[in-house]
C-alpha cells in the first residue's frame, strides 16, 4: 500500500490536480478499496469488481488454512514491515 499504490495516487492526484478515480477488479478491489479508506482525500470515486473483502472462515477447511498461514505471514509481515 505505502511503497506503490498511495504513492501512485499521490502522483496521479497531484498531476490530475485534484481526488482521483479508482477502479479494481477481485484482489485489486479489495487493494483498492484498503487504499481508499486509508487516504479518503485522494478518492473521488470507487468501483470494485468482484472484489473479496469478506474473509470469514466458516468451514473446518478454511479455518485450518488461515491457520496455518498465520506464522509464515507474521514472519513475512515482521521481516518486510507489509505482506506483499
Amino acid at each position: 500500500m505505502e511503497g506503490v499504490l498511495i504513492p501512485a495516487m499521490e502522483e496521479v492526484a497531484r498531476r490530475t490536480g485534484g481526488p482521483i478515480r479508482l477502479a479494481g477488479y477481485c484482489m485489486g478491489g479489495t487493494l483498492t478499496a484498503v487504499a481508499a479508506m486509508l487516504r479518503p482525500e485522494l478518492v473521488a470515486r470507487l468501483a470494485l469488481l468482484a472484489a473479496p473483502w469478506d474473509f470469514h472462515t466458516e468451514s473446518a477447511a478454511a479455518r485450518a488454512l488461515m491457520k496455518a498461514m498465520d506464522a509464515p505471514l507474521s514472519m513475512m509481515i515482521d521481516a518486510e514491515g507489509e505482506a506483499s
